[in-house]
């Protein structure tokens, strides 16, 4: 007897393999099951994915042991070999994330997040949201995934509500994903009041006996709601009615290390295997994932404008009417001032963390990172001595006092992170209470929770922070200032318009409040379009505008693009290789962008460069799989990446 196994190296160029089953594991190889298997000169795990009648290769090896592992199921083993061919990436490294690593002792594992609550009833529908709910829940059509629009920015939570209530009535199981780990104890909160025994939650940061906890009770097939983030994508599912990706447009759904898998995508893939209910939402959903729903890939369901509440008022201020040394004009200030003799909660949110960068007014260069070229931001809280710091690579420099290209004395700053900002809210208004945040501060849920206690003791009048404010729970604002948002289209990427318009709504959504809020946009470009779409929260023009736009350029949703990266200690050799290899795609047919260096030009004292190759949609994987396995491991391969820097 012979048994197919894929062995789980992330050797580019071995799939599968045949091996003999010896006579005393004849009934135990199973397909899912995990072996021990000979491998030129070591032993390796694979896991079986057949068995074939017979073999033309002579003098096979033979299996050694079974690996006391659960063994895959059929779903499992459909969306490993799927993953594998459409992110073009080795069978065996496709494999190793359904491997569950199980505890040396199994014991009751409790809930950290789930603390007794008063029980609630469901909040009831309006007519529109029971609308969308019906449109799911009674639909006939298997594999059908759903885009939700939420265009009021409140509407689409009911609607999860219902839909999980009536999952659970059926006996199924719901999975409600959230694209950061950080989001997961306020959803757990949110939820429970309504689903008090039936949560668990799913993420990186269980341990082996916590992660065992859930697979075991997923095994029962009970009805449960599990709040995860993407790792439970890879759970043994055999009772899921219903798959909820929150916010499907955010950035950290894509997973950075391969298979470079974009979680929305391979949700509806499991979705599909499972014929569970897939549910995609928000109130600015990515151009790929509209556009499928404009053309009737997904079923697009939208939820009114006008609702019973309303949206916070967003203004738009020129900084350009103010003086060269100040952070904001006039009218905002006045604005602040207001807010504060009426004790009013103020929150800025920025675009730096540090105090500002620095530029030469004389040969009008900025500072850089001598090491990967990205621009130094001054800081001058955390040290004795004012410094220089690279957000790329952590490089230190002390500040300078003359510019370092052509000596001049002439520096000066440009662009307002968070510390220059608090200095100069200070010097307007010396007794009031500020609170600045940024990731330097907040690393772990630990501190994140102990910044939300000291908030809600504190009492701070203005809150600085940068985007990381969305996803920490805070008081809602009267006034919410977002300060040079076109900051983010300083960087000529695919998705910097989307990332732009998403910031200025998410943000006034869920910082500023509903009822007599106000939204300021500080901007030096108050005529860009993206900005004056997001002031009216209006989608729809901005779907028009872009999606013209991509057509033109031939960019996603019209072609598929994958990044390929190059690093080499030769700048020389390095040139000549991603070059050589540009020809070699435009050969074989393929459009490419590029060849040109990376956004950090320089890591590691390596030099790295990018090149963009395109592909028609629906094209066959099979020309440009083989190219990309030929290529040497040092070769990072990025389908369908959130940036092109």
């Amino acid at each position: 007897m012979f048994a197919e196994i894929a062995p789980l190296t992330g050797a580019k160029k071995i799939d599968t393999l045949t091996y003999k089953i010896p006579q005393r594991l004849k009934y135990k190889v199973r397909v899912g099951k995990f072996v021990s298997v000979p491998l030129q000169n070591r032993k390796v795990i694979g896991v079986v994915l057949g068995h074939p009648q017979k073999s033309k290769i002579q003098n096979l090896k033979t299996i050694q042991n079974i690996i006391k592992k659960p063994a895959l199921t059929k779903t499992q083993i459909k969306l490993a070999l799927w993953l594998s061919e459409y992110y073009f990436t080795p069978l065996g490294g496709s494999f190793k994330f359904f491997i569950q690593k199980e505890p040396q002792i199994k014991h009751q594992t409790k809930n950290p997040h789930l603390k007794p609550q008063k029980i609630k009833n469901l909040p009831p529908l309006t007519k529109n949201q029971k609308k969308v709910w019906e449109s799911i829940t009674k639909s006939q059509l298997l594999n059908q995934a759903y885009l939700i629009y939420d265009q009021s920015g409140y509407s689409r939570w009911k609607i999860y509500l219902h839909l999980i209530d009536w999952v659970l009535r059926n006996k199924k199981q719901a999975l409600f994903l959230v694209p950061e780990i950080n989001l997961v104890p306020s959803l757990v909160r949110k939820f429970a009041p309504y689903f008090p025994k039936q949560i668990i939650i799913a993420y990186s940061r269980l341990s082996k006996t916590q992660n065992q906890a859930v697979i075991d009770k997923l095994k029962r097939k009970k009805p449960l709601l599990i709040i995860a983030s993407r790792k439970a994508l890879f759970y043994p599912y055999r009772n899921l009615g219903l798959i909820i990706v929150e916010e499907e447009d955010n950035l950290f759904y894509k997973q950075n290390m391969a298979p470079r898998y974009h979680t929305p995508i391979l949700a509806s893939k499991l979705a599909e295997a499972l014929k569970a209910k897939m549910v995609m939402s928000s109130p600015t959903p990515t151009i790929e994932s509209y556009f499928k729903a404009k053309n009737g890939e997904y079923f697009l369901l939208e939820t009114p404008k006008k609702i019973t509440f309303k949206k916070p008022q967003i203004k738009i201020s020129n900084l350009r009417k103010k003086k060269k040394q100040e952070i904001f004009n006039k009218e905002i200030i006045l604005e602040i001032q207001k807010n504060l003799q009426r004790k009013q909660k103020i929150i800025i949110l920025t675009q730096r963390k540090g105090f500002s960068a620095i530029a030469c007014d004389e040969c009008n260069k900025l500072l850089k990172c001598p090491y990967c070229q990205s621009t130094l931001i001054l800081h001058q809280k955390e040290f004795p001595k004012p410094q220089l710091i690279c957000h790329l690579c952590k490089t230190k420099i002390k500040a300078p006092k003359i510019c370092p290209g052509c000596q001049s004395h002439k520096l000066n700053y440009i662009s307002s992170g968070t510390q220059r900002i608090e200095k100069e809210i200070k010097k307007l208004f010396p007794k009031i209470k500020i609170i600045t945040l940024d990731s330097d501060m907040i690393k772990t849920e630990s501190e994140r929770r102990l910044v939300s206690k000291k908030i809600r003791k504190e009492r701070p009048d203005v809150i600085i922070g940068t985007r990381l404010l969305s996803s920490i729970s805070l008081p809602k604002a009267n006034l919410l200032i977002i300060n040079s948002p076109e900051f983010i289209l300083n960087f000529p990427d695919i998705k910097s318009s989307e990332m732009l318009f998403a910031q200025i709504v998410k943000s006034a959504i869920k910082l500023s409040k509903r009822k007599g809020g106000k939204v300021i946009i500080a901007t030096y470009n108050p005529k860009n379009k993206i900005i004056l779409a997001a002031s009216q929260y209006n989608y729809e023009q901005f779907y028009k505008d872009e999606i013209q736009e991509r057509r033109e350029l031939k960019y996603p949703p019209f072609m598929r693009i994958i990044k390929l990266t190059y690093q080499n200690k030769s700048k020389k050799l390095g040139i000549e290789t991603i070059k050589e290899t540009q020809q070699k795609l435009e050969k074989l047919g393929y459009e490419t962008i590029g060849p040109g260096p990376c956004f950090m030009a320089k890591s590691k004292r390596k030099y790295c460069w990018i090149l963009i190759v395109k592909l028609p949609i629906g094209e066959k994987n099979q020309k440009i799989a083989k190219f990309l396995k030929d290529l040497p491991r040092n070769w990072i391969i990025d389908p369908d990446p959130i940036t092109v820097l």
